[in-house]
Order: C-alpha cells, then sequence, then structure tokens
C-alpha cells in the first residue's frame, strides 16, 4: 500500500481515537462532528491591549481591501462566465496520486491538513479579534469535522452584541477573517521569494538544491545524439546514475570509442555507438554540443515550497469566495450591511437577490463550463 494511504489511515485512526476519549465534549450530528473550546481567548484580549493602533489600522486595511476583492471578484467571475473560463473548482484531499474526475482540484493528503488548520486558524482568530476589539464577549471556538475530515472551524461571539454594533465595527469583524488570509498568502510569497535568494549564497546552495541531470540542449548533426534524436534530460547512461555534466562524461571516458551505449532520459531510452571526439580521436564521444547540469529543489525544500505553494492557492482562493457578495459568507454580510444603510429594509431583499445571483454564477463556473 501506498505510504501516503497508510499515513493518511493513521490520522484517521488518530483522530477517531481522540474524538472518542473526549466523546463528552463533542457535539455528533448527521456525520457533522462539533468541537468547542474556552481556553485560549485571553490571548486575544492581551493582543489587543498590546497592540491597539496596529489592530486599528489592520481593522481599517481589511474593510478596503475586504470591498475591493467583493466588487471585484462578483465582476470577475460574471466576466468569466461570460468568456467561458474556468475560474471555481472543488477543492478535495487526495492520496496515492489518485485524481479526481470533474471540477474537484485534489490536494495531496497533508498538504491539505497543514494548510487547512493553518487557513481556518488564521481565519477565525481575526474575526475573534475584531469582535473582542469591539468588546463583543465571545462564547467559544471550535472545530467541524465531517466524520474525521476538519471541514471547518469557528469563533462564536455573542451575536445580539455584534447586531448592536456600529457599522464600521461590525465591518471589521466581517472583512478580518479573508485579510488575514492574504497576508498568509502574502508570507509565503515572501519565504518563496528567501528560497531562491538563499540558493544565491554558495555555502546554503548544496543544502536546497541539487543535480538531477544533463539538460540535452542541442545535438550535432552527423552525430550519434543528433541521429536518434536524443531529448530530455539525461539521467543514466550505461546503468550509471548522471545527475551532472560531469558524470556522463565520466562515463564517456570510460566507454571505448566504437561501444554501444545506452542512455535513459526523461523522455525516452537510447542506444547509440560512440564515436571519437572532434577534437581527440581516442575520446569517446556522442554529439553533444550544449548539455548543462539541471539542478532541481532538494527533497526537504521541494516539500516546503509545495506546502507554500498550496498555502498561498488555498488562502487566496478561499479569502477570495469568501468575500464574494453571497451570505452567510463574510462578504455577503458586509454588503448587506451596506445596503442596509442604505436602503433600509430593501437592503436585505437587495442582498438575497444578489446571493442567488452570485450562486447561480458559481454553479455555473463549477459546471456548466467544460474543464480545459
Amino acid at each position: 500500500m501506498n505510504i501516503e494511504i497508510l499515513a493518511m489511515s493513521a490520522f484517521f485512526v488518530i483522530v477517531g481515537i481522540l474524538l472518542w476519549i473526549d466523546r463528552k465534549n463533542v457535539q455528533f450530528s448527521f456525520g457533522i462532528i462539533i468541537r468547542r473550546w474556552k481556553r485560549g481567548l485571553e490571548f486575544i484580549d492581551t493582543l489587543i491591549k498590546k497592540y491597539p493602533k496596529a489592530i486599528k489600522i489592520t481593522g481599517y486595511t481589511a474593510v478596503v481591501i475586504g470591498f475591493l476583492v467583493c466588487i471585484g471578484g462578483f465582476l470577475g467571475l460574471l466576466v468569466c462566465d461570460i468568456l467561458g473560463i474556468k475560474l471555481f473548482g472543488m477543492v478535495l484531499p487526495t492520496a496515492g496520486g489518485y485524481e479526481y474526475p470533474g471540477p474537484i482540484v485534489g490536494v495531496p493528503f497533508w498538504y491539505w491538513i497543514i494548510a487547512i488548520f493553518i487557513i481556518l486558524f488564521v481565519h477565525e482568530t481575526m474575526h475573534g479579534v475584531f469582535s473582542r476589539a469591539a468588546k463583543v464577549p465571545i462564547k467559544n471556538y471550535g472545530i467541524m469535522l465531517l466524520l474525521l475530515l476538519p471541514i471547518g472551524a469557528f469563533v462564536e461571539p455573542d451575536m445580539k452584541k455584534v447586531k448592536k454594533l456600529k457599522i464600521r465595527e461590525k465591518l471589521q469583524i466581517f472583512a478580518a477573517g479573508s485579510f488575514a488570509n492574504f497576508v498568509t498568502a502574502f508570507v509565503c510569497f515572501l519565504l518563496v521569494l528567501l528560497f531562491s535568494l538563499l540558493i544565491l549564497i554558495p555555502t546554503v546552495k548544496p543544502y536546497i538544491i541539487e543535480p538531477y541531470g544533463v539538460f540535452v540542449n542541442e545535438t550535432m548533426v552527423g552525430y550519434p545524439a543528433h541521429d536518434v534524436n536524443l531529448t530530455g534530460f539525461i539521467t543514466s547512461a550505461n546503468g550509471i546514475q548522471i545527475k551532472t555534466s560531469e558524470d556522463l562524461s565520466n562515463v564517456l571516458n570510460n566507454t571505448n570509442v566504437g561501444d554501444e551505449i545506452t542512455i535513459i532520459t526523461t523522455d525516452s531510452n537510447y542506444t547509440m555507438k560512440t564515436v571519437p571526439r572532434p577534437d581527440n580521436q581516442t575520446e569517446s564521444f556522442i554529439g553533444i554540443s550544449s548539455g548543462k547540469t539541471f539542478y532541481t529543489y532538494s527533497g526537504w525544500s521541494a516539500t516546503l515550497l509545495n506546502l507554500f505553494g498550496w498555502l498561498i492557492a488555498l488562502n487566496v482562493g478561499i479569502g477570495i469566495a469568501n468575500l464574494l457578495p453571497w451570505k452567510p459568507f463574510d462578504g455577503g454580510l458586509m454588503i448587506e450591511e451596506v445596503f442596509v444603510k442604505t436602503f433600509k429594509k430593501k437592503g436585505k431583499i437587495i442582498t438575497k437577490i444578489l446571493t442567488f445571483i452570485v450562486l447561480a454564477l458559481i454553479l455555473y463556473n463549477l459546471f456548466g463550463i467544460k474543464q480545459l
């Protein structure tokens, strides 16, 4: 069995055992599992007292960006539907290389688990921060699972007091979650750039990237490599692993002129006979005029970069989707506050109509536009 599937199975077993042990504090309802906590909420109050100016600036920034994304996201979705551009896809964890059919994006299981916890933590924590900044009590916070799969998290402020807040305070609470997701994505982007800069440091470079093979950029007409149309990255020669151009030279130096040599590349397997080098008739040659060592990220750095990539994509995607003008998501709550303030009772009706329009646009984008 695939090691990733085994690890995923072990994760579900551990989660199941923990839930069973803690079953008195867990709510079960039709496959949905909810676990609430109260511990740790004092951290939010400490944060607010320590950085009041930063919280205030962040709140206003979140609202501005929230409305820009709300309006821009709606217009972008509308244009994409009109032009037939696929924009939305359901995101689910996958393992063992399994690919979902239809408009489902498969995220490797462990990337998905790590990403979902980070996304939910920053999102819900920021909702909590601005609820407390507005003096609204938080009853608890918690996590939601579908069977044993984490699918959501939440904070539960006193909604009666939220409704009594000024519109500015409400908007900050609603916008804060997605803003935190965008900030997380930006931090991950900076970390990716940092990796690119670290490669420039000779002493650090070997720990981040490693040679992968020799890239065949050009072959010489009339020589064996050109005759067999050698392409791709050379990874093996006569059964010897090739990572650098020096590795390939060593194999050729140990092969007699006229001997048969087997080259394996990322494109195919090739067999040819060596010929004398144009500048040294005693050395073997196959006619690669431009072959450079190709480097790839090492195991740990590739794993981190993949994780950062998924964190960027998922944080941005979830942040935008959450800020679209549809209830009960944050973008819909923000728009409703503005419409009610402007149009009174008609504001709620306008918001409902807009919610149905957004839902229809998303469903059409998901199922009405064919995957390229």
